[in-house]
């Protein structure tokens, strides 16, 4: 159904969940995963961010997962330069990806780069289907 899915990762305890929709929602092997790093490119480059180094293990960590659940084209992405639908929908474009997943921030603050209320307004400009999984719903069948 989905050919190319971008996964925009926030690393919270909600991650695992989101995981659980997509491999409802994406249930062949061969679709393509694309993860988005939670944090921006300067962040990256000016090596101020202690935790950067544990955030890349455990979104590697994720891309295994993803790998040993079948899927063999899982790829991590570089950071986003910018938060902005504009950045967001250039990605969304030039990868030709077919669907975005993001788990909602509970308390309408998250990691980068679609943090709190800009999440919303984001998404709103990217044109293709996106599934926003919010509240505390475990089922194993999220279409």
């Amino acid at each position: 159904m989905f050919n190319k899915v971008l996964l925009a990762l926030t690393l919270s305890d909600q991650t695992d969940r989101l995981l659980e929709a997509f491999y409802s929602i994406c249930a062949s092997p061969e679709t393509e995963v694309l993860l988005l790093p939670p944090w921006m490119e300067k962040e990256q480059t000016s090596g101020k961010d202690r935790c950067l180094p544990r955030k890349r293990h455990r979104l590697e960590e994720y891309a295994t997962k993803i790998r040993n659940a079948g899927y063999g084209q899982v790829r991590i992405l570089p950071p986003l330069r910018t938060i902005s639908a504009d950045a967001l929908s250039d990605l969304v474009y030039d990868q030709d990806i077919d669907l975005l997943l993001r788990e909602a921030p509970a308390s309408g603050t998250g990691e980068v780069p679609l943090r709190g209320s800009r999440l919303l307004h984001v998404l709103q400009h990217v044109e293709i289907p996106t599934f926003l999984l919010k509240g505390t719903y475990t089922g194993h069948d999220y279409l």
